[in-house]
């Protein structure tokens, strides 16, 4: 058979494989079993050493106080110095299941409806996992004279901001050390086209609490001369932006990096319009754009943006007549290539200090923080995943950014040097990943097995 008979071959096998995965609650969140999550460890290194990866062991990255961080698998299949090194990266650690009730199959009951396996994790990111292992013995079986060595991370706490990723890869940087990584971790731009991603977006995230008073009040004994600290809230809030939504902080867009006329010329190739955008981001058909069609891409993956995720103030089903004490948000600033997250953390926190109103105590805290990333397209790395993808998918990729974040993406650069990073992955407009009712589309995922298969075999 040859290299696309062995993948379709496979791929019933592999379909089970994720479907067991997926049964393992693997949320990373703190609130959570960790047990679950090293037993997800536990079965990602069974399915690669029944793939016939022959050096397989899970590892932890040391953290503070005597704790250990969550379970990374870690493997290796060849050692050869005339060939490449290819380290492979996904995670095996999913995002909370979010509203059950708003699920139309359990989320952690694998259930495959219209050609979609709908399950927590299945797009994001263990068909990443599954793709990694089966390129591989696809390969092993059909030209194992073309097998690069291959190294793989598959990480347990990507979904709380990969913490210890850096460690881990310093720690163990001579068994990963590589020549070209494959983080499968993003996706395509439509179900069935292909894509290649060449640039991230960073992130902070601040969270803000202004309070007025030392306890609650009644409100309609003490309100009217008392300033609302929710209000206060909203003030901040609503400053850091204008009325379409671009950030309004002092010197947050100086920094910015605009893409370059090739990105650019990319980017007006998709052929972006406002009617798939609205469909495919279930957008209210009351509500504005604030981007034209044929800027979408520049506002969605090269111009920072501010999102509120979270604000509390008071309880929904519990409000009374009470004039609040205070009221607390978490406000989350995507970076773009150009901006340090360092910098802009001080310049959103100086400018929420000066549109606190009525003398408001405020208080600002942040997470770590990470940069945006690009990637240079012209590397020969980057165009052979390029044809890769058009023999796996049938149809010439697209080179896109991502809004998202993924820590991994710099940090594979900064310790084995700057190698070429290439994101894919199978992640679509369905897919609905982070939210209810995620899924994967199973004939992608055989496609990217067999790019990726390829992608192997011509390095």
């Amino acid at each position: 058979m040859n290299l696309s008979e062995t993948v379709q071959a496979l791929c019933s096998q592999a379909i089970t494989s994720l479907e067991e995965l997926c049964r393992i609650p693997s949320v990373s969140f703190p609130d959570y079993d960790p047990a679950e999550v090293n037993r997800s460890a536990e079965a990602v290194a069974s399915l690669l050493r029944e793939t016939g990866f022959p050096e397989v062991k899970i590892v932890r990255n040391a953290m503070s106080a005597g704790k250990h961080g969550a379970p990374a698998v870690l493997a290796a299949w060849g050692h050869n110095p005339a060939k490449p090194t290819v380290l492979l990266y996904a995670h095996h650690d999913v995002q909370p299941e979010m509203r059950s009730a708003l699920w139309m199959s359990p989320p952690f009951v694998p259930t495959i409806r219209n050609g979609r396996l709908f399950a927590r994790g299945a797009a994001d990111d263990k068909a990443g996992i599954l793709v990694h292992a089966i390129s591989c013995a696809a390969l092993q079986r059909v030209a194992p004279e073309s097998m690069p060595n291959i190294r793989v991370i598959i990480e347990g706490e990507e979904e709380v901001g990969s913490p210890g990723l850096a460690e881990l890869l310093n720690t163990h940087k001579e068994f990963l050390q590589c020549d070209v990584a494959i983080v499968a971790d993003l996706g395509n731009f439509r179900t069935g086209e292909p894509a290649l991603t060449a640039s991230l977006r960073g992130m902070i995230a601040l969270e803000v609490e202004v309070t007025a008073l030392e306890r609650s009040l009644h409100s309609g004994i003490w309100s009217g001369p008392i300033p609302d600290p929710v209000q206060g809230l909203c003030k901040i809030i609503a400053g850091l932006s204008d009325a379409n939504g671009r950030p309004t902080v002092p010197g947050l867009l100086e920094a910015v990096i605009p893409p370059d006329a090739t990105t650019l010329e990319s980017y007006q190739s998709l052929g972006i319009t406002e009617e798939a955008f609205r469909a495919e981001s279930g957008l209210k058909p009351s509500v504005k754009l604030w981007s034209k069609p044929q800027d979408i891409p520049i506002a969605q993956w090269r111009l920072p943006s501010i999102t509120v995720t979270t604000i509390e103030a008071g309880n929904r089903k519990r409000a009374g007549n009470v004039l609040l004490n205070s009221a607390y948000a978490r406000v989350s600033v995507r970076l773009v290539p150009g901006m340090q997250h360092e910098t802009v953390v001080q310049q959103v926190s100086k400018a929420m200090q000066a549109l606190c109103p009525w003398g408001l105590e405020i208080s600002i805290t942040h997470d770590e923080g990470a940069n945006a990333w690009v990637t240079e397209t012209s590397h020969p790395a980057f165009q052979k995943m390029l044809a890769a993808l058009h023999v796996g998918y049938g149809k010439a990729p697209r080179i896109i950014g991502c809004g998202a974040s993924i820590p991994g993406a710099p940090i594979f650069s900064q310790v084995f040097g700057e190698i070429p990073v290439l994101l894919t992955g199978l992640e679509d407009a369905l897919a609905n990943a982070h939210g209810e009712n995620e899924s994967l589309d199973l004939g992608d995922f055989q496609k990217a097995i067999l790019a990726q298969a390829e992608f192997l075999r011509t390095l």
